[in-house]
């Protein structure tokens, strides 16, 4: 029972999800958002 438990834990966890993605440009790129650790954020700002 624990063995099939746990598969069904590690089943769930793996199952991969969906996300909401903008559309697509008309170059087929679909583009999200990026992280970025930098040391001066001021620098960075746009």
């Amino acid at each position: 029972m624990r063995l099939l438990l746990s598969a069904a834990l590690a089943l769930s966890i793996t199952w991969p999800a969906h996300a909401q993605l903008a559309a697509s440009n008309a170059a087929g790129v679909s583009y999200g958002h990026v992280h970025m650790n930098v040391k001066d954020v001021e620098l960075h700002k746009y």
